[in-house]
């Protein structure tokens, strides 16, 4: 009788074990993001999602983002959107990724692969993720939420589980474009990892993929709805189209457990070398994902591919791969949460900025986005989804007190890229960028700055 007495309380023990470590790593990595950004550093990606986030709030509208992609970032966004919001949710979503993953990996009894994750933590790739780029980081927990699912349902062949892994998958979409492939080689994974007849195979596709298309096909018709134009998943604030041998040298877990698979003839290596195509194809195809989403994602297909009997020459060979990995990350994609001499400008000028009254500077946030983001409001500036803003480029001087313009193929920098508007004067100047004030107009930055 002891036995089942003392298993619940061992569960419980491991449950405050398994929560105070996630909180642990939450705060160290919440720590250096808001270290980071008090210091003044702001990556693209969160300073374009959060120059949406304040153009929704101050407006009032979600359809003023333009229907921009992704968007469960954004939603996420909207109830306190400040430069700090993007660096929490990163460290809470990592750490949820980091505790998902521990869990899986003692249900499997797989604790000696555990050498793969202290890599992770240990390379710059899992603190990109939570401080550069809080959008891949909730999609990789996504997709690592729908691969557990995924998991039961191939080794338990019960299709609820089919559906709760496309859900998943219908809300990775949203966060990140990569879900849209991973979907479908999950969908040909069905009959790769699992003998099926052709029509079984079909017919779990069709589970797997259904949540996906639906959530697709509703983000095409809410943007033909308000838009009146069909938008489907298209390019995000970044792009990272990284060569193949640059991508797989800088997996070496991942190498190790597609070697182990060759070396037991297992009919998974064909499902597990797809998977390592996905990205150099995203590429070709003008997908965006970021370099530390890429690793992490195939470090994670090695913890899942990897079996628990393995020989003493694949724990050495895998330490080996995890402890060169570090050294790789650290060397081809070194990450010091420090602000360049631009990002400390943007704030500089955007917070100057802040200081002019509600829509009084005509600018493009495809540009100012940054700047936007460092105002902490969308409310000092006309924008594209404003109504009046063509007027405003026609005849800035009755509707603007200021112009803010950088070279681009936008229309107002075609307009007022070289010379001011009729009724305006350059204030200032910054690399591309020209602000140009109207008479009379208070000016936003001190006369004193050099830029």
């Amino acid at each position: 009788m002891d036995l089942p007495k003392s298993m619940p309380a061992k569960r419980s023990k491991l449950l405050w074990l398994s929560l105070f470590s996630i909180m642990l790593i939450s705060f160290f990595l919440l720590a250096a993001g808001v270290w980071a950004t008090l210091n003044g550093y702001l990556s693209d990606a969160h300073a374009g999602f959060l120059a949406k986030a304040y153009l929704a709030v101050d407006r009032g509208r979600l359809e003023t983002v333009g229907f921009s992609y992704p968007p469960l970032p954004l939603l996420l966004l909207l109830p306190k959107a400040t430069v700090f919001t993007p660096v929490v949710w990163g460290s809470l979503f990592i750490a949820t990724l980091i505790y998902f993953v521990i869990s899986d990996l003692y249900a499997e009894k797989k604790q000696m692969f555990a050498v793969v994750l202290l890599a992770l933590a240990a390379s710059p790739a899992i603190w990109r993720l939570s401080v550069d780029d809080f959008s891949q980081a909730l999609g990789v927990l996504l997709i690592w939420l729908a691969w557990r699912f995924y998991k039961r349902w191939i080794e338990e062949d019960y299709v609820v589980y089919g559906f709760y892994s496309g859900i998943f998958l219908g809300l990775a979409v949203y966060a990140t474009p990569v879900a849209l492939p991973v979907a479908l080689l999950l969908a040909a994974g069905i009959g790769l990892l699992k003998k099926q007849t052709l029509s079984a195979w079909a017919a779990g596709a069709l589970v797997l993929t259904f949540p996906i298309l639906v959530g697709i096909l509703i983000w095409a018709y809410l943007a033909w709805l308000f838009t009146g134009s069909w938008a489907f998943l298209y390019q995000i604030f970044y792009y990272s189209g990284l060569p193949l041998r640059l991508l797989l040298f800088s997996s070496g877990p991942y190498l190790v457990a597609l070697v182990s698979l060759a070396w037991r003839r297992d009919r998974k290596l064909i499902f597990y070398a797809l998977a390592g195509l996905i990205f150099p194809l995203l590429a070709l195809r003008g997908f965006g994902y970021s370099y530390a989403m890429a690793v992490v994602l195939l470090d994670m297909l090695a913890l899942a591919a990897l079996s628990t009997e393995i020989f003493l020459w694949e724990r050495l060979l895998l330490t080996l791969a995890a402890l060169l990995q570090i050294v790789v990350l650290w060397s081809a994609v070194p990450w010091k949460p420090q602000p360049t001499e631009g990002m400390l400008m943007e704030r500089a000028i955007g917070q100057a900025l802040a200081q002019a009254a509600p829509r009084s500077i005509l600018t493009d946030d495809s540009f100012a986005y940054p700047y936007i983001a460092w105002s902490g409001s969308a409310k000092p500036y006309l924008l594209p989804a404003d109504a009046g803003y063509y007027m405003a480029l026609v005849q800035p001087s009755t509707h603007a007190d200021y112009v803010f313009v950088c070279a681009g193929g936008t229309r107002i920098a075609q307009l007022y890229g070289e010379s001011p508007p009729p009724g305006f004067f350059e204030d200032w100047r910054y690399k591309k960028c020209r602000f140009y004030r109207k008479p009379g107009a208070p000016p936003l930055v001190s006369t004193t700055a050099r830029f």
